[in-house]
């Protein structure tokens, strides 16, 4: 945790993510449960239970990740099962400095486009939102 948090650091630099948010970044990853989860998820290599309530709890507390932006439509069926909100400027860059983050913490290198182009589909996002994190992301705005 603290390899990704040093290189989340170093990505917030480059999106211009404000300093405090740097450090504060991934807090809940500390409390007790969700430490000792992702710590057996390191050794283990496996997702259990408490691996699965720990990360779905962080992505609903932790606004970098677009999955918190996400509301179930309770009388929604089908495509309209989910509204997708749009996320604030400052929580896609940090979004992006996550996964800067994340992928040199796993590989060595700055791998952020090449992972959204993979996953791009499965990334849920208002219009607004893939818009304005398409512009930072290529245009480096």
């Amino acid at each position: 945790m603290l390899k990704h948090k040093y290189y989340v650091i170093k990505g917030g630099l480059k999106y211009k993510v404000p300093l405090w948010m740097l450090i504060f970044h991934d807090w809940d990853k500390f409390l007790p449960y969700m430490f000792t989860a992702f710590a057996t998820r390191r050794c283990e290599e496996k997702w259990n239970e408490k691996v699965h309530k720990a990360w779905g709890d962080h992505q609903r507390r932790s606004k970098h990740h677009f999955e918190y932006w996400i509301v179930i439509n309770p009388y929604g069926f089908a495509d309209n099962m989910f509204h997708y909100l749009d996320i604030p400027e400052v929580y896609i860059r940090e979004m992006l400095a996550d996964w800067y983050g994340a992928g040199y913490a796993r590989t060595g290198r700055d791998e952020v486009i090449e992972w959204y182009e993979k996953y791009r589909k499965e990334i849920k996002l208002s219009g607004r939102t893939r818009d304005l994190l398409e512009k930072i992301l290529y245009e480096g705005e």
